[in-house]
């Protein structure tokens, strides 16, 4: 907890000098009036091309700067989402970002809107590095996304 405090403080520290020195920072408040789809955000990611996205307990949000869209598994035009309470938030490859939910992974392309469903079961997280590699990771176990067969994979541990 006071590691938390000390970082916070030096972060608040570090934008009072930088603002102080002439430096600019823009901030626009994002909530239900810009029509965020739930006050309860779960997860928070910037994307490739700067977009924001906000996985609440209400849809898949993402906003532009200027404009909010929601994308929520009941909506007319179905996007196949299967949940709207989005607890994770982060990119996979090719232009799709992986929305993860209770029990479901979602891989959303933000061309087609449309999206691949991965039925896991149980508790896990997911984790993609800068190259679109994407891991899953439970409590015993490790998996890789193999983008060719399209599923994820058990990492062997006693591979070196």
């Amino acid at each position: 907890m006071k590691r938390l405090l000390s970082l916070l403080f030096l972060s608040v520290y570090a934008l009072a000098a930088y603002a102080a020195a002439g430096g600019e920072y823009v901030f626009n408040r994002i909530d239900a009036q810009t029509n965020l789809s739930h006050s309860a955000v779960l997860s928070i990611y910037q994307d490739r091309q700067g977009l924001m996205w906000f996985g609440t307990y209400d849809g898949l949000n993402c906003y532009d700067g200027k404009n909010m869209s929601v994308f929520r598994s009941d909506s007319p035009a179905s996007t196949g989402l299967t949940n709207n309470v989005i607890m994770t938030v982060c990119q996979a490859d090719d232009n799709c970002i992986w929305c993860a939910t209770d029990y479901t992974l979602n891989k959303f392309s933000q061309e087609t809107f449309t999206t691949e469903t991965y039925d896991l079961g149980g508790e896990y997280t997911v984790h993609s590095n800068s190259n679109g590699d994407t891991f899953l990771i439970r409590r015993d176990s490790l998996y890789y996304y193999n983008k060719a067969s399209k599923e994820f994979l058990p990492v062997d541990p006693d591979l070196s």
